[in-house]
């Protein structure tokens, strides 16, 4: 058996890169008529590709989570209240703070663009993460169709993992293909897509905890990557190789800034919009010079990073406290060494 640490340091670091990297691109891309030099914007498009390095956490951290916990399908109720419980209870209050910021926006700064507010059918969709299944309804917040991914993944490792940690490659198997087959599915917006994606991730934890062997691996890599090009291209499937190689190689450095851009990232992924990117909106106008609007995201950056602090520390840490209740039965007793490694 090899010998894997569960608790993986780096990880902090990667999600904090990917949430900086994400706010970036929405505050320089997505402020209209803000950005003119092209080399400029096109750099900061790239931030988007933080939701990929997103996806590849979560496909190594809750599927080390779950060969922790010895997971069986038996134990998904206790798997899938954990994770819900942990996501969903910053999710609720950020959907609200949306909804606030939307009736201020609208009545209160005469230059903004008016925005429809939600409508009740819309409010219950966003509370499943549903509104990607509904052509006729937006997601309120442009990253929540992240999290709909990220929700309808728990639910499709919760159902199949305990046939990928088989022993016989027979249940494995039923694993792989459904993978391929989900893959099939060619909406952008839902889990299916993204299935190889998330999929190389768990045949590399698999592999790292010896549950798959060194042909099995390569053979079931190089299936889940043909399905990762077809539908994402080089560039994507270059992003989850690299964050692979890094967890692998350099998985135990711990950066003490790391962790806390690490520790902050899902209420920064969250609530950027509504304030560090509101800001750079209402300041956009009044900076011409490159140095200005340098400063425009350096300021709105800083009002994010004080706004997610306070929002972790009085929404996120609670709920992340209330979802460790609800431990995972391993061998009648807990595991906190397995919390550690948990992501968003």
């Amino acid at each position: 058996m090899k010998v894997a640490k569960h608790h993986i340091p780096l990880i902090n670091t990667l999600r904090g890169i990917a949430a900086v990297l994400v706010c970036l691109y929405h505050f320089v891309c997505k402020t209209i008529d803000f950005i003119s030099d092209g080399q400029v914007y096109d750099l900061f498009k790239y931030g988007q590709k933080g939701v990929q390095l997103f996806f590849v956490i979560s496909a190594v951290v809750i599927p080390i989570s779950l060969i922790k916990s010895n997971y069986r399908l038996k134990k998904f109720k206790w798997f899938f209240i954990r994770r819900f419980i942990r996501i969903e209870i910053p999710y609720v209050v950020s959907i609200l703070a949306c909804i606030v910021f939307l009736i201020m926006r609208n009545f209160g700064y005469q230059h903004a663009i008016f925005q429809n507010l939600p409508s009740i059918d819309s409010i219950f969709l966003h509370l499943g993460y549903l509104i990607s299944l509904f052509d006729q309804y937006d997601w309120i917040n442009q990253v929540y169709w992240t999290l709909a991914i990220e929700f309808q993944y728990y639910i499709f490792l919760g159902v199949f993992f305990s046939f990928a940690m088989h022993s016989k490659l027979l249940f494995r198997m039923c694993f792989y293909l459904a993978v391929v087959l989900l893959s099939l599915w060619h909406s952008r917006a839902n889990f299916p897509f993204w299935a190889p994606y998330f999929a190389l991730g768990n045949i590399y934890v698999l592999f790292r905890y010896d549950y798959v062997k060194t042909v099995e691996f390569l053979v079931v890599t190089l299936l889940f990557s043909v399905f990762c090009y077809l539908n994402l291209g080089f560039l994507d499937l270059g992003i989850a190789y690299l964050g692979l190689l890094l967890i692998h190689f350099l998985g135990q450095i711990n950066l003490k800034g790391g962790n806390f851009f690490g520790k902050i990232s899902y209420s920064l992924y969250l609530i950027h919009g509504i304030t560090g990117a509101a800001v750079v909106n209402i300041l956009s106008r009044f900076a011409n010079s490159g140095l200005q609007k340098a400063g425009v995201v350096g300021f709105g950056f800083l009002v994010a990073l004080t706004a997610s602090y306070v929002f972790w520390r009085f929404i996120e840490r609670p709920s992340q406290s209330l979802s460790r209740s609800f431990v995972l039965p391993v061998d009648g007793h807990n595991d906190t060494e397995t919390q550690k490694t948990e992501s968003h």
